[in-house]
């Protein structure tokens, strides 16, 4: 699957890739890399706070899931976890408690359509992307 498109605004989030070029290495020390894995996990969490906020729900809600029953607003983490952070697929599945990586980039893909046929959802997403955003300026 194609990376994301890059989004190109101000106070946007841009993808990081955790290897130099020809798989050099990118932290200098243990320290350097724990720094770079602390900033990834605020990011995830102000986008939990910030969707969390917008439907005044808990934030356990975010990590759980029943087959046949549809979450949205954890749809709608998951994704902005994907779209702002760019964290891999595995990553969110670890942070959202998710079986696989597979089915991270499938939820997303069913969302990305499902944003596509609903205006209301696509402006609910839109506002959370916003404010996720502005928060990180």
């Amino acid at each position: 699957m194609s990376r994301p498109l890059r989004i190109e605004y101000p106070g946007a989030w841009y993808y990081a890739m955790n290897r130099g070029a020809g798989y050099r290495k990118i932290f200098f020390d243990q320290e350097d890399c724990l720094l770079f894995l602390t900033a990834l996990k605020e990011a995830c969490n102000l986008f939990n706070d910030e969707v969390c906020k917008y439907f005044k729900i808990s934030e356990d809600k975010l990590f759980s899931s029943r087959r046949g029953e549809e979450n949205i607003q954890r749809h709608i983490a998951v994704s902005l976890a994907r779209e702002l952070s760019g964290l891999s697929f595995s990553a969110i599945a670890k942070r959202y408690k998710i079986s696989s990586y597979r089915t991270v980039g499938s939820l997303c893909c069913r969302f990305r359509e499902k944003l596509k046929k609903n205006k209301r959802l696509s402006k609910q997403y839109e506002e959370i992307k916003i404010l996720c955003s502005q928060e990180w300026i």
